[in-house]
């Protein structure tokens, strides 16, 4: 048997990945998430049994966002943000010219790792 879902934690998952929220009389509970054209999944199960789907690929076809259903369903609200916190680090350290071996020096003694982590002083 699935595992129930919780309807709150989803949306609060949605909005930390940066889901737009869209008033929608027809879709469940009145309202949806997107994000560059990708529809949030709340409960895969039930989608595919409403829409029909069979397969992964019909999923992602109608515009939903099943890489991150993947990514994110089975992680708590606080380490969804966890992640996303390394990501953004990641990310920061890839624009300032990381190149995935020395830390960067960013200032006031504070180095940033390639796997993003801050580090201060002695530490780097």
């Amino acid at each position: 048997m699935a595992e129930k879902w919780n309807y709150k934690e989803s949306c609060e998952k949605a909005i930390l990945a940066d889901y737009e929220e869209c008033t929608d009389e027809y879709a469940y509970n009145g309202s949806y998430f997107i994000k560059d054209d990708k529809i949030w999944i709340h409960d895969l199960e039930s989608l595919c049994e409403k829409m029909g789907f069979t397969t992964i690929q019909e999923i992602k076809d109608a515009g939903y966002a099943f890489d991150d259903w993947l990514k994110y369903k089975d992680l708590t609200t606080s380490q969804m943000e966890a992640l996303l916190a390394e990501e953004e680090m990641l990310d920061i350290y890839a624009e300032i010219g990381g190149n995935g071996f020395d830390n960067i020096y960013l200032a006031d003694g504070m180095w940033l790792t390639p796997e993003g982590e801050l580090v201060g002083g002695n530490n780097a």
